[in-house]
């Protein structure tokens, strides 16, 4: 239980920076319903303290947070508008949204599918040949790993590898898990193959015993990975569902 908590008055916001094509973690002043919300962790079980580091004048803090679509990169939003059964995309779905976000994110989101080679140059509406066949992906967190998956099919001939890699990616935040890694499962050609190495080990034990049997935790701690259980875990997991999601596709 809470008896003391300490309020900064900021936080730290993922924020789409549109002319650097990059999402940058910013500092930005909390909104009153986040100090309210910090406030309220107090006084549930037992009665405790709060301090608030700042001083805002009147009006300094919004009332609400900036909604997360008016500050995001929108690509992959577009293509899954694109490939749903609506068959729609941002610039036609935007009047439905509670808070839209700024022509230019919207803009931007066209320009990346574009780039990607994803949408047509000509008609923003189209998908490219390219485009077509990866929307009949599953999802892979991101358009340029679905655009690395479907060329590792369909040319590379290791798509299995990139669809490990991708799975343990999409659950990674940074990239501390390189540190606790052992020694022994490192690879010279770089962090991709390390954990790609990593995730390896552990199917090969999945594929060797019988599925009651198996027990990740148990895994990690006889392979001395138990500092990275937690990461292993979830992306064995998003590795099983995209499993069933090719075989089924």
């Amino acid at each position: 239980c809470l008896k003391y908590v300490i309020d900064t008055g900021v936080i730290n916001m993922p924020v789409y920076n549109i002319e650097l094509e990059r999402t940058e973690l910013k500092e930005i002043i909390a909104a009153e319903s986040t100090t309210k919300q910090r406030l309220g962790r107090l006084g549930r079980t037992q009665p405790g303290e709060f301090y608030a580091l700042y001083n805002y004048a009147p009006g300094e803090q919004r009332k609400y947070p900036v909604p997360q679509i008016c500050q995001s990169k929108l690509a992959n939003i577009d293509f899954m508008l694109r490939k749903s059964r609506l068959r729609t995309n941002m610039l036609e779905f935007q009047e439905y949204f509670p808070n839209k976000p700024e022509q230019s994110y919207i803009t931007d989101a066209i320009k990346q599918l574009q780039l990607l080679g994803l949408v047509s140059t000509t008609s923003a509406k189209n998908f490219t040949k390219l485009g077509l066949s990866i929307s009949k992906l599953p999802d892979l967190s991101s358009l340029p790993m679905s655009k690395a998956v479907y060329s590792a099919l369909r040319k590379r001939q290791c798509g299995r590898d990139l669809i490990i890699l991708s799975s343990i990616l999409s659950v990674l935040n940074t990239s501390a898990i390189i540190k606790s890694i052992p020694s022994k499962y490192k690879c010279a050609e770089g962090d991709f193959m390390t954990l790609l190495n990593v995730m390896n080990v552990i199917l090969l034990v999945q594929r060797s015993v019988p599925a009651k049997e198996f027990n990740i935790d148990r895994v990690c701690n006889a392979k001395g990975l138990s500092a990275s259980a937690y990461i292993l875990k979830q992306a064995f997991r998003r590795y099983k569902n995209l499993e069933k999601a090719f075989n089924l596709s």
